[in-house]
């Protein structure tokens, strides 16, 4: 009896102990499980938390990149329209969806006639379209324009005037040279040498863009000198102004005289001795103007008249321009390389040749402003200078003032 139930004690013991150990170990594999799904979770979630992290950088990679293109687009339209401005100076259409490749860009101007408080500034407004990006540029703009008559002598390279040259001033708005005339106000300049000897005499200063680049040997200035002054830029004459002009030519429709030889086929203009020709009203194309013996050259009444030339004027023993005329009535712009005077000739008028070498020797009177690349001067040559031409003031172009990105 004893045997059977210690037996039967030692079973259940074992049961219970075998019990135990099966709970233990299932209980430890609810653990790892536990455990596994835990990281399993979280590793989920990491890799969705980096894709989702790497999804944002490449929407906003590629916003930036759209908004980087959109301001290019936009700076695009700006150049566009800037272009359109300088060569229309009243210009302000604007652009309205205009296409760069698959982008776009719109330009918008305003000025003083819808917002009174610019004044003479032009705002130009131009947005680049990439997509949903917009970049914006806004320049501000003003007007400038060119004075190119303010001297009476001003030289792109070289201005030598010696034996008795001389420079004065007078105001053809206000009278006569006689009644009007002053021995100051003339100024003279060049952006290279400027070389006076022999009794030379300027009514006015005397300026040289080059540091060191006057050369006073015996010439009198009544004004001021100074050298490595800022340089004047010379190059404003447009083709397109010649192109509309060989267009439109008054010649020789507006032609009235007698004794002159003029080619429709060449352009070219020559008087004869005692040649005259009297110019109405109008813009006037030549290649080549000769002059000799006594010929002239004048303005109707009360006509006011611009000369365009390609080649050369050759003016020689007493060849008389535009006379006793108003020098503002009549200009010549040339891109020429040569223009002579000689023996007694004069010239009435404003002239513009930033490629013209000058040449003026013996007993040569000029009233009016003269401005080329090269002027030699010799032998009681005397510039009077018109101040009246200061008032003339050409188109010229706009300057940035302003410039923001919106």
């Amino acid at each position: 009896m004893m045997t059977r139930r210690l037996l039967r004690c030692l079973i259940r013991t074992k049961d219970v102990g075998m019990k135990t150990s099966t709970e233990n170990k299932l209980n430890n594999h609810g653990v790892a499980l536990f455990i596994v799904l835990a990281l399993i979770l979280a590793l989920s979630a990491l890799t969705l938390l980096t894709v989702d992290r790497s999804t944002i950088d490449i929407e906003l990679s590629f916003n930036k990149r759209h908004k980087d293109q959109a301001f290019y687009v936009a700076e695009a339209g700006m150049e566009h329209a800037m272009i359109q401005l300088y060569n229309d100076q009243d210009w302000r259409a604007g652009f309205a969806y205009e296409t760069i490749g698959e982008w776009f860009y719109v330009v918008m101007l305003k000025d003083s006639s819808t917002v009174p408080a610019l004044l003479d500034t032009v705002v130009v407004i131009s947005r680049g379209l990439v997509g949903e990006a917009v970049g914006e540029i806004e320049v501000h703009v003003i007007k400038k324009s060119i004075q190119p008559f303010e001297y009476s002598v001003f030289s792109g390279n070289t201005l030598i005037m010696k034996q008795n040259g001389c420079t004065d001033s007078w105001n053809s708005d206000s009278g006569s040279y006689a009644a009007t005339y002053t021995s100051t106000g003339a100024d003279i300049g060049s952006n290279g040498l400027v070389i006076l000897g022999q009794d030379a005499l300027i009514g006015g200063d005397v300026t040289s863009a080059l540091e060191g680049g006057l050369i006073l040997d015996s010439g009198n200035v009544i004004g001021d000198t100074a050298s490595g002054v800022p340089a004047r830029d010379l190059d404003i004459l447009e083709d397109e102004d010649f192109s509309d002009a060989m267009a439109n030519n008054s010649a020789p429709s507006g032609f009235a005289g007698s004794g002159y030889l003029y080619n429709p086929a060449t352009g070219d203009l020559t008087l004869d001795t005692s040649g005259t020709l009297e110019l109405s009203s109008g813009v006037y194309y030549f290649r080549d103007i000769s002059m000799r013996g006594s010929s002239s050259i004048k303005v109707a009444p009360n006509a006011q008249v611009t000369i365009y030339v390609d080649g050369t004027i050759d003016m020689r023993h007493q060849a008389l321009m535009n006379r006793d005329g108003s020098p503002g009535n009549f200009q010549v712009l040339s891109r020429g390389f040569e223009f002579e005077m000689s023996h007694e000739s004069e010239f009435w008028g404003a002239f513009y040749g930033p490629n013209v070498r000058f040449k003026a020797k013996h007993w040569i009177d000029f009233y009016g402003s003269l401005i080329v690349k090269e002027a030699s001067l010799y032998q009681d040559v005397c510039i009077h200078y018109d101040r009246s031409l200061r008032k003339i003031a050409w188109g010229g172009t706009y300057e940035v003032i302003a410039w923001k990105e919106n």
